[in-house]
């Protein structure tokens, strides 16, 4: 609760938090003036580090984490055709924007795009069109070699008859909304939420409308216990996370045993943040500095390797870039990267 007046007055050499992100644009905004390095922890919020050249995003930002998967699912995967999910808020416009313009960019295409409320619970409507839009590009596909100069109203008009038809061809038996045809046409699906909460109102859509594609998540989807519950449904789904740590290096034992002896508790998240943060500053002062020079060293510093986050500016200035993926492979969450 320290005010930024009593903050002034301690003259610190460097700011670090607050965690509630709400505020990190005020303080990056007082660095800015004040000729102080600020360090933001979690805020993904785009657009902090433009106010203050002072400003470090520790958390890479909405644009950074799109730009980073779209690059993935384009490069890495080769996928061309791609849907969407994401929230009707801030965080998944930023993200998608930026996900879009790199998927673009690389010769991709978006071909679904479908937004939700942070209150939704039923996704079903939002999977359906996701399920068509596979559909329609595979007929696109096809009929695009027979017939090149097919214009879009006439592949529109040829692909809801080619839909009844091949409904129609079922057994009577069969639900004309039947889910039995896979829909293949989708090379990626990119699903993003803001908490672990949602899992379990996507997991059962994607074998429900039996859309195979590969499967893309945001930083949201990072709950082990959450994942390994719904394995069959979002089997090899690939995530990201700006913070991941390995229980078996002996730098996590190191600092695990020595946390626990001097504090008689055991760390959690925040507190290997809190260290490799901290670490990562240290490793940049010199005895003596301004608050110029500290800023100077921490810009031009190199790959940082923490115990939990790992520190590297390479895409956008004082941002960091830093992101690791994780795949759920038979119940298990496997590093990528």
């Amino acid at each position: 609760n320290t005010t930024n007046q009593q903050l002034l007055e301690s003259n610190p050499l460097c700011v670090i938090g607050p965690i509630d992100s709400d505020q990190c644009a005020g303080l990056s905004l007082l660095s800015r003036y004040e000729k102080m390095p600020y360090v933001i922890p979690l805020s993904s919020q785009a657009g902090l580090t433009k106010l203050s050249s002072y400003s470090f995003q520790i958390n890479p930002d909405v644009a950074t984490k799109g730009r980073f998967l779209a690059n993935y699912a384009t490069r890495d995967l080769s996928a061309k055709r791609i849907a969407v999910l994401a929230p009707v808020n801030e965080y998944g416009e930023g993200f998608v924007n930026s996900f879009i313009e790199e998927v673009q960019a690389n010769g991709g295409q978006v071909v679904s795009y479908q937004r939700y409320y942070e209150t939704t619970k039923d996704f079903s409507r939002q999977f359906r069109n996701i399920r068509r839009a596979g559909f329609f590009s595979a007929y696109k596909d096809s009929m695009m070699a027979l017939y090149p100069d097919m214009t879009d109203q006439q592949m529109n008009r040829s692909f809801r008859q080619y839909m009844d038809k091949r409904y129609d061809n079922l057994n009577e038996f069969s639900r004309r909304d039947t889910t039995d045809l896979a829909s293949t046409g989708i090379d990626a699906l990119l699903m993003i939420v803001r908490s672990p909460d949602f899992i379990q109102f996507i997991a059962n859509q994607i074998p429900y409308n039996n859309i195979k594609t590969k499967l893309l998540g945001n930083e949201g989807w990072n709950d082990p216990a959450q994942l390994r519950k719904y394995r069959n449904q979002l089997e090899n789904l690939t995530y990201i996370t700006a913070g991941y740590y390995d229980p078996n290096s002996w730098n996590y034992k190191g600092f695990m045993n020595r946390f626990r002896e001097a504090m008689k508790t055991t760390p959690e998240l925040y507190h290997l943040l809190g260290y490799d943060i901290m670490k990562w500053i240290i490793s940049n002062y010199r005895k003596g500095m301004t608050r110029e020079q500290l800023r100077d060293n921490l810009e031009r510093s190199g790959l940082y390797q923490g115990i939990l986050e790992s520190i590297q500016f390479t895409t956008t200035p004082r941002v960091n870039s830093n992101l690791t993926l994780l795949k759920l492979n038979l119940g298990q969450i496997v590093k990528l990267n």
